[in-house]
Protein backbone atom coordinates (compact mmCIF):
# COMPACT_ATOMS: atom_id res chain seq x y z
CA UNK A 1 0.00 0.00 0.00
CA UNK A 2 3.03 2.23 0.98
CA UNK A 3 4.62 1.59 -1.88
CA UNK A 4 1.63 2.39 -4.28
CA UNK A 5 1.16 5.43 -2.44
CA UNK A 6 4.32 6.55 -3.22
CA UNK A 7 4.50 5.58 -6.89
CA UNK A 8 1.46 7.81 -7.00
CA UNK A 9 2.72 10.83 -5.52
CA UNK A 10 5.89 10.07 -8.10
CA UNK A 11 3.67 10.22 -11.45
CA UNK A 12 1.89 13.43 -10.07
CA UNK A 13 5.11 14.81 -9.45
CA UNK A 14 6.32 14.05 -12.52
CA UNK A 15 3.76 13.86 -14.98
CA UNK A 16 3.25 17.60 -15.98
CA UNK A 17 7.24 17.64 -17.28
CA UNK A 18 6.57 14.50 -19.53
CA UNK A 19 2.97 14.83 -21.14
CA UNK A 20 1.78 18.02 -21.30
CA UNK A 21 0.25 18.34 -24.66
CA UNK A 22 0.39 22.16 -24.41
CA UNK A 23 2.60 24.82 -23.51
CA UNK A 24 4.91 28.16 -24.12
CA UNK A 25 8.36 28.60 -24.71
CA UNK A 26 9.40 31.83 -23.99
CA UNK A 27 13.00 32.81 -24.99
CA UNK A 28 15.50 36.21 -25.21
CA UNK A 29 15.80 34.97 -28.81
CA UNK A 30 14.54 32.14 -31.29
CA UNK A 31 16.69 31.54 -34.60
CA UNK A 32 13.72 30.19 -36.98
CA UNK A 33 16.04 29.02 -39.83
CA UNK A 34 13.87 29.45 -42.21
CA UNK A 35 13.35 33.33 -41.45
CA UNK A 36 15.09 36.24 -39.66
CA UNK A 37 16.08 35.59 -36.10
CA UNK A 38 13.53 36.90 -33.41
CA UNK A 39 14.43 38.99 -30.43
CA UNK A 40 12.08 37.84 -28.15
CA UNK A 41 9.83 34.61 -28.93
CA UNK A 42 7.49 32.66 -27.90
CA UNK A 43 6.87 29.34 -29.15
CA UNK A 44 2.36 27.66 -28.65
CA UNK A 45 3.27 24.02 -28.79
CA UNK A 46 1.08 21.99 -29.45
CA UNK A 47 0.54 17.97 -29.92
CA UNK A 48 4.85 17.87 -30.17
CA UNK A 49 4.08 20.74 -33.15
CA UNK A 50 4.61 24.02 -33.21
CA UNK A 51 1.14 26.22 -33.15
CA UNK A 52 1.96 29.16 -33.51
CA UNK A 53 5.43 31.50 -33.45
CA UNK A 54 4.58 34.88 -31.08
CA UNK A 55 6.47 37.96 -30.23
CA UNK A 56 6.72 39.44 -26.53
CA UNK A 57 4.75 41.85 -27.30
CA UNK A 58 1.42 39.11 -28.21
CA UNK A 59 -0.87 38.35 -25.47
CA UNK A 60 -0.33 34.81 -24.49
CA UNK A 61 -3.12 32.40 -24.87
CA UNK A 62 -4.91 30.84 -22.09
CA UNK A 63 -4.09 26.96 -21.32
CA UNK A 64 -0.48 26.80 -22.30
CA UNK A 65 1.71 26.97 -19.37
CA UNK A 66 4.64 29.31 -19.70
CA UNK A 67 8.15 27.57 -20.01
CA UNK A 68 10.66 30.66 -20.18
CA UNK A 69 14.48 30.88 -20.45
CA UNK A 70 15.07 34.56 -20.13
CA UNK A 71 18.40 34.39 -21.38
CA UNK A 72 17.97 31.39 -23.77
CA UNK A 73 18.05 31.33 -27.23
CA UNK A 74 16.40 28.74 -28.63
CA UNK A 75 17.39 26.70 -32.25
CA UNK A 76 15.73 23.86 -34.30
CA UNK A 77 17.67 20.26 -33.05
CA UNK A 78 20.57 19.35 -34.71
CA UNK A 79 20.79 16.71 -37.63
CA UNK A 80 23.73 14.62 -38.32
CA UNK A 81 23.40 12.86 -41.44
CA UNK A 82 26.10 10.44 -41.25
CA UNK A 83 26.85 8.95 -38.00
CA UNK A 84 27.79 5.93 -36.06
CA UNK A 85 25.91 6.45 -33.03
CA UNK A 86 23.79 3.31 -31.80
CA UNK A 87 26.00 1.12 -33.97
CA UNK A 88 29.77 1.91 -32.47
CA UNK A 89 31.17 1.94 -28.76
CA UNK A 90 33.47 4.89 -27.68
CA UNK A 91 36.54 2.28 -29.23
CA UNK A 92 36.67 0.30 -32.46
CA UNK A 93 37.42 -2.87 -31.09
CA UNK A 94 35.11 -5.44 -33.28
CA UNK A 95 32.77 -6.35 -30.21
CA UNK A 96 31.52 -3.24 -30.10
CA UNK A 97 31.57 -2.23 -33.80
CA UNK A 98 28.63 -3.18 -35.98
CA UNK A 99 29.53 -0.28 -38.41
CA UNK A 100 30.81 -3.06 -41.07
CA UNK A 101 30.45 -5.98 -42.44
CA UNK A 102 32.73 -8.47 -44.16
CA UNK A 103 32.11 -8.85 -47.58
CA UNK A 104 32.19 -6.08 -50.31
CA UNK A 105 28.14 -6.46 -51.43
CA UNK A 106 26.06 -5.79 -48.55
CA UNK A 107 22.68 -3.81 -49.51
CA UNK A 108 20.86 -6.83 -46.92
CA UNK A 109 22.17 -5.03 -43.75
CA UNK A 110 20.14 -2.70 -42.27
CA UNK A 111 22.07 -0.17 -39.58
CA UNK A 112 18.13 -0.93 -38.19
CA UNK A 113 18.60 -4.33 -37.16
CA UNK A 114 21.82 -3.29 -35.28
CA UNK A 115 20.79 0.30 -33.52
CA UNK A 116 21.31 0.02 -29.96
CA UNK A 117 18.94 2.13 -28.09
CA UNK A 118 20.24 1.74 -25.07
CA UNK A 119 23.92 3.16 -25.72
CA UNK A 120 25.92 5.55 -23.45
CA UNK A 121 26.87 7.63 -26.10
CA UNK A 122 22.91 8.21 -27.07
CA UNK A 123 22.03 10.30 -24.54
CA UNK A 124 25.51 12.45 -25.16
CA UNK A 125 24.75 13.50 -28.33
CA UNK A 126 21.71 14.37 -27.62
CA UNK A 127 22.35 16.89 -25.20
CA UNK A 128 25.09 18.31 -26.96
CA UNK A 129 21.63 19.28 -29.29
CA UNK A 130 21.71 16.75 -31.70
CA UNK A 131 18.35 15.07 -31.86
CA UNK A 132 17.95 13.34 -35.39
CA UNK A 133 20.73 11.07 -36.80
CA UNK A 134 21.21 9.11 -40.21
CA UNK A 135 22.95 5.98 -38.77
CA UNK A 136 25.12 5.12 -41.52
CA UNK A 137 27.20 1.59 -41.88
CA UNK A 138 30.90 2.35 -43.98
CA UNK A 139 32.33 -0.60 -44.67
CA UNK A 140 32.71 -2.35 -48.40
CA UNK A 141 31.37 -0.79 -52.00
CA UNK A 142 27.64 -1.21 -51.21
CA UNK A 143 28.13 -0.80 -47.03
CA UNK A 144 24.23 -0.88 -46.16
CA UNK A 145 21.35 0.66 -45.63
CA UNK A 146 21.19 3.62 -43.63
CA UNK A 147 18.20 4.23 -40.92
CA UNK A 148 17.09 8.09 -40.25
CA UNK A 149 16.59 7.61 -36.13
CA UNK A 150 15.79 10.32 -33.47
CA UNK A 151 17.62 10.23 -30.26
CA UNK A 152 14.93 10.36 -28.28
CA UNK A 153 12.49 6.59 -27.36
CA UNK A 154 12.21 3.50 -25.31
CA UNK A 155 13.33 1.60 -28.32
CA UNK A 156 14.07 1.23 -32.10
CA UNK A 157 10.41 1.41 -33.47
CA UNK A 158 9.69 4.21 -31.17
CA UNK A 159 12.94 6.36 -32.69
CA UNK A 160 12.88 5.38 -36.42
CA UNK A 161 11.84 7.96 -39.22
CA UNK A 162 12.68 5.76 -42.11
CA UNK A 163 14.23 2.48 -41.82
CA UNK A 164 15.71 2.69 -45.07
CA UNK A 165 16.29 6.42 -45.49
CA UNK A 166 19.38 5.87 -47.95
CA UNK A 167 21.66 3.13 -49.78
CA UNK A 168 25.48 3.87 -48.80
CA UNK A 169 27.52 2.95 -51.73
CA UNK A 170 32.14 3.59 -51.27
CA UNK A 171 33.23 4.97 -54.44
CA UNK A 172 36.72 5.98 -52.63
CA UNK A 173 39.65 4.31 -54.01
CA UNK A 174 41.67 2.92 -51.20
CA UNK A 175 44.85 1.24 -53.03
CA UNK A 176 48.14 2.49 -51.63
CA UNK A 177 49.25 6.41 -52.68
CA UNK A 178 51.98 4.78 -54.60
CA UNK A 179 49.86 2.20 -57.31
CA UNK A 180 47.48 5.96 -57.60
CA UNK A 181 50.00 8.29 -58.63
CA UNK A 182 51.96 5.03 -61.27
CA UNK A 183 48.21 4.17 -62.98
CA UNK A 184 46.50 6.12 -65.30
CA UNK A 185 43.20 7.74 -63.95
CA UNK A 186 40.45 5.17 -64.74
CA UNK A 187 36.97 3.70 -63.17
CA UNK A 188 38.28 2.02 -60.08
CA UNK A 189 37.16 -2.14 -60.06
CA UNK A 190 34.90 -0.82 -57.29
CA UNK A 191 33.37 1.84 -59.22
CA UNK A 192 32.69 -1.08 -62.07
CA UNK A 193 31.75 -3.37 -58.76
CA UNK A 194 29.11 -0.69 -58.20
CA UNK A 195 27.61 0.03 -61.59
CA UNK A 196 27.01 -3.11 -62.32
CA UNK A 197 25.05 -4.12 -58.71
CA UNK A 198 23.14 -1.28 -59.67
CA UNK A 199 22.12 -2.47 -62.74
CA UNK A 200 21.01 -5.74 -61.83
CA UNK A 201 19.36 -4.37 -58.69
CA UNK A 202 17.06 -1.81 -61.14
CA UNK A 203 16.25 -4.98 -63.59
CA UNK A 204 15.34 -7.09 -60.47
CA UNK A 205 12.80 -4.67 -59.35
CA UNK A 206 11.32 -3.35 -62.70
CA UNK A 207 10.56 -7.67 -63.02
CA UNK A 208 9.22 -7.89 -59.42
CA UNK A 209 7.17 -4.95 -59.96
CA UNK A 210 5.39 -6.33 -63.42
CA UNK A 211 4.82 -9.22 -61.65
CA UNK A 212 7.39 -11.32 -63.37
CA UNK A 213 9.02 -14.54 -61.81
CA UNK A 214 12.62 -14.91 -60.92
CA UNK A 215 15.06 -16.08 -58.40
CA UNK A 216 14.88 -14.77 -55.41
CA UNK A 217 17.81 -12.61 -54.36
CA UNK A 218 18.03 -11.21 -50.68
CA UNK A 219 20.30 -8.33 -52.24
CA UNK A 220 18.64 -6.75 -55.13
CA UNK A 221 15.56 -7.43 -52.98
CA UNK A 222 17.33 -5.52 -49.70
CA UNK A 223 17.07 -2.25 -52.69
CA UNK A 224 14.15 -2.33 -54.12
CA UNK A 225 13.49 0.59 -52.20
CA UNK A 226 15.65 2.65 -54.30
CA UNK A 227 13.75 1.98 -57.11
CA UNK A 228 10.41 2.32 -55.61
CA UNK A 229 10.50 4.89 -53.33
CA UNK A 230 13.02 7.11 -55.02
CA UNK A 231 15.55 7.00 -51.86
CA UNK A 232 18.62 8.39 -52.24
CA UNK A 233 22.15 6.97 -53.06
CA UNK A 234 24.93 8.20 -50.88
CA UNK A 235 28.71 7.86 -52.35
CA UNK A 236 31.13 8.38 -50.59
CA UNK A 237 33.85 10.09 -52.54
CA UNK A 238 36.44 12.25 -52.26
CA UNK A 239 38.48 12.73 -55.54
CA UNK A 240 37.74 14.67 -59.04
CA UNK A 241 37.33 10.94 -60.37
CA UNK A 242 35.60 9.55 -57.76
CA UNK A 243 32.92 12.82 -57.43
CA UNK A 244 32.87 12.32 -61.54
CA UNK A 245 32.03 8.92 -61.37
CA UNK A 246 29.77 9.17 -58.90
CA UNK A 247 27.29 12.06 -60.70
CA UNK A 248 27.87 9.96 -63.40
CA UNK A 249 26.07 7.03 -61.92
CA UNK A 250 23.55 8.91 -60.22
CA UNK A 251 22.29 10.11 -63.85
CA UNK A 252 22.69 6.93 -65.79
CA UNK A 253 20.31 5.10 -63.58
CA UNK A 254 17.81 8.22 -62.51
CA UNK A 255 18.35 7.75 -58.74
CA UNK A 256 18.77 10.78 -55.94
CA UNK A 257 22.64 11.06 -55.60
CA UNK A 258 23.84 12.39 -52.90
CA UNK A 259 27.79 13.24 -52.21
CA UNK A 260 29.85 12.31 -49.21
CA UNK A 261 32.66 13.74 -48.12
CA UNK A 262 33.83 15.65 -51.53
CA UNK A 263 37.45 16.19 -50.34
CA UNK A 264 38.39 17.74 -53.46
CA UNK A 265 35.17 19.52 -53.93
CA UNK A 266 36.35 22.57 -55.03
CA UNK A 267 37.91 21.48 -57.49
CA UNK A 268 34.64 20.55 -59.43
CA UNK A 269 32.26 23.41 -58.41
CA UNK A 270 30.45 24.09 -60.83
CA UNK A 271 29.81 20.54 -62.36
CA UNK A 272 28.45 19.11 -58.67
CA UNK A 273 26.16 22.63 -58.93
CA UNK A 274 24.91 21.21 -62.47
CA UNK A 275 24.36 17.88 -61.18
CA UNK A 276 21.99 19.07 -58.50
CA UNK A 277 23.92 16.80 -56.24
CA UNK A 278 23.73 18.05 -52.59
CA UNK A 279 27.01 17.28 -50.12
CA UNK A 280 27.48 15.74 -47.37
CA UNK A 281 30.70 17.02 -45.50
CA UNK A 282 32.55 14.74 -43.49
CA UNK A 283 34.47 15.74 -40.24
CA UNK A 284 36.41 18.73 -40.86
CA UNK A 285 39.29 17.40 -38.70
CA UNK A 286 40.20 15.22 -41.45
CA UNK A 287 44.10 15.71 -42.23
CA UNK A 288 44.97 17.32 -46.13
CA UNK A 289 45.87 14.37 -48.50
CA UNK A 290 48.25 16.43 -49.76
CA UNK A 291 50.85 19.27 -48.18
CA UNK A 292 50.63 21.25 -51.15
CA UNK A 293 46.99 21.74 -51.11
CA UNK A 294 47.20 24.19 -47.95
CA UNK A 295 46.35 23.50 -44.20
CA UNK A 296 43.19 24.84 -44.77
CA UNK A 297 41.57 23.34 -47.71
CA UNK A 298 38.80 21.07 -45.62
CA UNK A 299 37.90 24.19 -43.85
CA UNK A 300 37.66 26.07 -47.41
CA UNK A 301 35.09 24.14 -48.85
CA UNK A 302 32.13 25.08 -46.71
CA UNK A 303 32.34 28.50 -47.44
CA UNK A 304 33.16 27.54 -51.49
CA UNK A 305 29.82 25.25 -51.22
CA UNK A 306 27.84 28.27 -50.30
CA UNK A 307 28.84 30.58 -52.42
CA UNK A 308 28.13 28.20 -54.99
CA UNK A 309 24.74 27.76 -53.61
CA UNK A 310 25.02 24.07 -53.55
CA UNK A 311 23.18 22.70 -51.02
CA UNK A 312 25.21 20.51 -48.25
CA UNK A 313 25.22 19.28 -44.35
CA UNK A 314 27.86 18.93 -42.04
CA UNK A 315 28.41 14.92 -40.50
CA UNK A 316 30.52 13.49 -37.74
CA UNK A 317 30.94 10.18 -38.16
CA UNK A 318 32.12 9.25 -34.64
CA UNK A 319 29.50 9.72 -31.62
CA UNK A 320 31.72 9.80 -28.79
CA UNK A 321 33.01 13.27 -30.03
CA UNK A 322 29.55 14.92 -30.39
CA UNK A 323 30.07 17.91 -28.77
CA UNK A 324 32.33 18.98 -31.67
CA UNK A 325 29.54 18.77 -34.03
CA UNK A 326 28.52 22.40 -34.10
CA UNK A 327 31.93 23.78 -33.37
CA UNK A 328 33.49 22.29 -36.50
CA UNK A 329 31.12 24.40 -38.74
CA UNK A 330 32.10 27.60 -36.12
CA UNK A 331 35.60 26.62 -37.38
CA UNK A 332 34.04 27.01 -40.97
CA UNK A 333 32.47 30.38 -40.17
CA UNK A 334 36.36 31.55 -40.37
CA UNK A 335 37.59 30.43 -43.64
CA UNK A 336 34.15 32.04 -45.45
CA UNK A 337 31.29 30.20 -44.45
CA UNK A 338 29.19 32.36 -43.11
CA UNK A 339 27.18 32.18 -39.28
CA UNK A 340 23.86 31.56 -41.03
CA UNK A 341 25.07 29.16 -43.73
CA UNK A 342 26.87 26.79 -40.90
CA UNK A 343 23.38 26.88 -38.48
CA UNK A 344 21.81 25.90 -41.71
CA UNK A 345 24.18 23.24 -42.63
CA UNK A 346 23.74 21.72 -38.94
CA UNK A 347 19.45 22.06 -39.46
CA UNK A 348 17.34 23.01 -42.18
CA UNK A 349 19.57 22.02 -45.15
CA UNK A 350 20.24 18.01 -43.65
CA UNK A 351 16.43 17.65 -43.40
CA UNK A 352 15.33 18.67 -46.65
CA UNK A 353 17.94 16.66 -48.44
CA UNK A 354 16.53 13.47 -46.64
CA UNK A 355 13.26 14.65 -47.53
CA UNK A 356 12.23 15.90 -43.97
CA UNK A 357 10.12 18.96 -44.65
CA UNK A 358 8.62 19.21 -41.06
CA UNK A 359 12.19 19.34 -38.97
CA UNK A 360 14.99 20.97 -39.37
CA UNK A 361 13.39 24.92 -39.06
CA UNK A 362 10.78 26.86 -36.88
CA UNK A 363 7.86 27.29 -38.63
CA UNK A 364 4.37 26.44 -37.76
CA UNK A 365 3.82 23.17 -38.43
CA UNK A 366 6.75 21.89 -37.65
CA UNK A 367 7.92 19.48 -35.23
CA UNK A 368 9.27 20.92 -32.02
CA UNK A 369 12.44 19.21 -31.82
CA UNK A 370 14.23 22.51 -30.12
CA UNK A 371 17.45 23.08 -28.74
CA UNK A 372 18.07 26.28 -25.75
CA UNK A 373 21.28 27.46 -25.40
CA UNK A 374 22.99 30.23 -23.58
CA UNK A 375 24.61 31.76 -26.37
CA UNK A 376 25.61 31.08 -29.95
CA UNK A 377 25.28 28.15 -31.37
CA UNK A 378 28.70 27.91 -32.93
CA UNK A 379 30.78 28.70 -30.65
CA UNK A 380 32.76 26.32 -28.18
CA UNK A 381 31.76 27.96 -24.37
CA UNK A 382 27.87 27.93 -25.38
CA UNK A 383 26.22 25.35 -22.83
CA UNK A 384 22.81 23.44 -23.78
CA UNK A 385 20.33 24.88 -21.39
CA UNK A 386 17.34 22.38 -22.65
CA UNK A 387 16.25 19.84 -24.96
CA UNK A 388 12.85 19.36 -26.16
CA UNK A 389 12.57 15.80 -28.90
CA UNK A 390 8.86 16.50 -30.48
CA UNK A 391 7.57 19.03 -28.06
CA UNK A 392 9.27 16.72 -24.72
CA UNK A 393 11.67 18.06 -22.49
CA UNK A 394 14.37 15.41 -21.74
CA UNK A 395 14.73 15.30 -18.52
CA UNK A 396 17.17 12.29 -17.82
CA UNK A 397 21.14 13.45 -17.67
CA UNK A 398 24.40 11.89 -19.35
CA UNK A 399 27.14 10.59 -17.75
CA UNK A 400 29.33 14.46 -18.57
CA UNK A 401 26.06 15.99 -16.48
CA UNK A 402 25.94 13.50 -13.68
CA UNK A 403 29.69 13.80 -12.99
CA UNK A 404 29.05 17.36 -13.27
CA UNK A 405 26.88 17.17 -10.65
CA UNK A 406 28.91 15.06 -8.36
CA UNK A 407 31.51 17.47 -8.42
CA UNK A 408 29.31 20.26 -7.52
CA UNK A 409 28.72 18.24 -4.47
CA UNK A 410 32.51 17.48 -4.34
CA UNK A 411 31.93 13.47 -3.75
CA UNK A 412 34.11 10.84 -4.64
CA UNK A 413 33.85 8.70 -7.82
CA UNK A 414 32.35 5.12 -7.49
Amino acid sequence: MKRTALFLSLFLILFPLFSAERFALKAKRVVTVSGAPMEGGVLLINKGRIERVLSYQDPLPEGYPLVEFKEGTVYPGLINLYSSLGITGVGWGSVWNDSKEVGNLNPQLSTFSAFYPWSNLLPIVRSFGTLTVLVAPNGGAVSGRASLMKTSGWNPDEMVLERDAALIVQLIDKRPAREKETMAPAPSKRTKEVREFLQASRVYSLRACAGEKQAYSPLYEATRFLWEKKRPVIFAANTVEEIREAIKISQEFAIPGVLLGAYEGEKLLPEIRLSGLPVILSSLYEGNHKWEEGYDMVYRLPGLLEKSEIPFAFSFYSSANAFDFPVQAGRAVAYGLSSEGAVKALTMTPARIMGLKDRGSIDVGSWADLIVLDGDLLEGTTKVLAVFCEGKRIQGMDYFQREAERASRRESGE
